[in-house]
């Protein structure tokens, strides 16, 4: 098992001690496998990129936020990057790095290795995982990751507990990480708990993200450090799952790999694209991540192979469509709202599983980025939208009616949020968005998102529970149900119709509970 260490600030900060260097070492001699450490100045971003297919074991010593690691050095960091959001500025020569960034540079599929970020905020709730979902994506097997900071002695415990189970009990992931916690509880024991604790997280292809990663998991990831002695079983059939689809330009999708029986595990696959112009894949014995590169049509396929010999293709067809205008994925199902956006113009994305708008004047200082609504509104009529942010505690997003702030301008990585705007008196009103860039540096996705606009005056009828008007009912329209009963937000009219679902003519927690059946196919 070749072992790589990555260590930025190893001889420039004095906090780093050779716990991992000896670690490193430690799982190369029982594995009989390699060590390499890239530190200093030669932890760049390629660098670490390059040697990153190479290693069955990652173990990344940093400094870190938001999901990112700190570096010494920006060099080979490019302009694609930062824009990307795959890297970020730290000062004058020095950057961060995300999970993304090794995804797409480095130079082929990560193996099914383990990666162990022993920095702050790996697995924090802003970052949604996001780090460690681009390492599945690109192959790891399992990653490990703290939710908030962690002190330097608290990881180290966590370290060697964990790594002592792998190497000399040959036990799995969730056997060791399980009985880890157990032992030593499942926030960092070291940490204030009065300024915020560490929680260790794992996540795997059977560890999906926790939806709060701030408190105690349970892991199940079956990796071994030492490999498992499992006996082959013949694939029979197989096929892609969809066979199938749709995605935008500039996005992602998987797409499965089904077999029968599903316990199979004597083949292997190798996939392609066969316009790579048009579709860029990267994928594993299981599953392809497919990203739409420009507007076409193209098939994408796997060959597999039995004992090195080639036995079948199996395929999907791939149409790349763009992503609609920004008035269509702003409105709701029968919305009609007109919205404009000139200079830094926003842009439509594909942001949490939704289409939404996001401003455009990322990494671009001292600037704005407005998106613009104007209405006449009747006396006693709403606005409601979501909207949420993705910045440094410095940029802003603001929300305006008649070039007066309404509230308090959002910053740093605040999950979506509901909001309603009520017409003070008839009258004509423009609404603006206002995305604000300072003079230094920006970070995490550095833009706002604004989606879901509904107007009270547009006459649109929405189906029974679906509140935000997405065309479907989820556990989300019952959440909104349940904060309006709550008396924390309030519906438009046409809202308040699809929420009454007892047509009791109130909104109350019994129809959020009724929504809730309704999505859990009990109703």
């Amino acid at each position: 098992m070749d072992v790589l260490l990555i260590g930025p600030f190893y001889g420039q900060d004095a906090n780093f001690t050779n716990q991992y260097r000896n670690e490193a070492s430690s799982i190369a001699e029982a594995t009989g496998g390699s060590y390499t450490v890239l530190s200093t100045s030669n932890a760049t971003g390629p660098n670490i990129a390059a040697a990153f297919p190479d290693a069955g074991v990652v173990l990344m010593d940093s400094h870190g936020a938001d999901g990112y690691l700190a570096l010494t050095t920006n060099e080979g960091i490019t302009s694609v990057d930062y824009q990307n959001g795959w890297a970020t500025s730290s000062g004058a020569n020095s950057a961060y790095i995300d999970g993304r960034y090794i995804e797409h540079h480095a130079p082929r599929q990560l193996p099914n290795s383990i990666v162990w970020m022993a920095f702050c905020e790996g697995m924090i709730r802003s970052n949604h995982g996001e780090t460690g979902a681009a390492f599945l994506r690109a192959g790891a097997g399992c990653v490990y990751g703290y939710s908030q900071a962690v002190t330097f002695g608290g990881e180290y415990r966590y370290e060697t507990h964990f790594w002592n189970n792998m190497k000399y009990n040959d036990t799995t992931v969730a056997q060791a990480f399980n009985a880890m916690t157990a032992e030593l509880g499942n926030r960092d024991p070291l940490m204030d708990s009065s300024n915020g604790s560490a929680f260790p997280v794992i996540m795997s292809p059977v560890d999906p993200y926790p939806s709060n990663p701030d408190s105690h998991q349970n892991a199940h990831c079956d990796w071994k450090l030492f490999g498992a002695d499992v006996e082959p079983v013949e694939l029979e059939s197989c096929s892609l799952a969809p066979e199938s689809i749709d995605i935008y330009v500039g996005t992602s999708s998987a797409v499965r790999f089904d077999k029968v029986p599903d316990n199979a595990n004597n083949y292997d696959l190798t996939w392609h694209s066969e316009n790579e112009a048009v579709a860029a894949v990267i994928g594993n014995d299981n599953v392809v991540r497919i990203t739409g590169v420009e507007l076409g049509t193209t098939r994408v396929y796997c060959d597999v192979a039995v004992n090195g010999s080639n036995i079948g293709r199996a395929y999907c067809d791939v149409n790349i469509i763009p992503l609609p205008p920004i008035s269509d994925v702003l409105n709701t199902d029968g919305g009609s709202l007109e919205f404009t956006s000139t200079q830094h113009p926003w842009q439509s994305v594909l942001i949490d599983g939704r289409l939404a708008a996001k401003s455009g004047n990322k990494a671009v200082n001292n600037s704005t980025s407005t998106l613009r609504l104007v209405l006449d509104m009747e006396a006693g009529e709403t606005l409601t939208f979501d909207w949420k942010v993705s910045s440094e505690n410095y940029d802003k997003l603001g929300f305006y009616a008649n070039n007066q702030l309404q509230g308090s301008q959002i910053f740093g990585a605040p999950d979506w949020e509901t909001i309603v705007y009520t017409a003070p008196a008839t009258g004509s009103y423009t609404f603006e968005w206002r995305y604000k860039k300072d003079a230094s540096v920006h970070a995490l996705d550095d833009c706002g998102y604004v989606d879901n606009v509904i107007y009270s005056g547009d006459a649109q009828a929405l189906l029974p529970g679906d509140v935000d008007g997405n065309g479907g009912v989820t556990v989300a329209d019952a959440l909104l149900i349940l904060r309006a009963a709550m008396g924390l937000i309030e519906f438009t009219p046409a809202q308040q119709t699809a929420a009454d679902i007892n047509a009791s003519g109130a909104i109350e927690v019994s129809d959020a509970l009724m929504v809730l059946r309704i999505t859990m196919g009990l109703n």
